[in-house]
């Protein structure tokens, strides 16, 4: 009995966690391991070559708890930037742990 209520709670989790994340254009919505890089947006002004890059993180852990700024505002300060060329998302998860790392990439 314990075991069935064990999996139940498990398979509850893994669909809240996956509908969770069904809402990203680019997440490929793996649950136990996914490590990807895509394009976040590529509405910027791609005339001139990218010399500096800035990032910012957050955290997110079982699904429940958030940590961190990954906002591009934050990435921008991190190196300086004041025009953006493109922006990247990184995305790294083993079970219930979720890092984004926001790349902002221009001048």
């Amino acid at each position: 009995m314990l075991v069935k209520k064990m999996f139940a709670v498990l398979g509850l989790l893994v669909i809240t966690a996956c509908a969770a994340q069904a809402n990203d254009l680019f997440r490929t919505n793996s649950i136990i391991y996914d490590k990807t890089q895509s394009p976040f947006s590529d509405y910027f002004d791609g005339r001139f070559k990218p010399v500096k890059t800035g990032e910012a993180k957050c955290t997110n852990y079982f699904y429940i708890v958030s940590l961190g700024d990954c906002s591009i505002k934050t990435a921008m300060e991190d190196a300086g930037i004041t025009r953006i060329n493109s922006i990247d998302r990184i995305d790294k998860s083993i079970l219930f742990y979720h890092k984004v790392t926001i790349l902002v990439h221009g001048e």
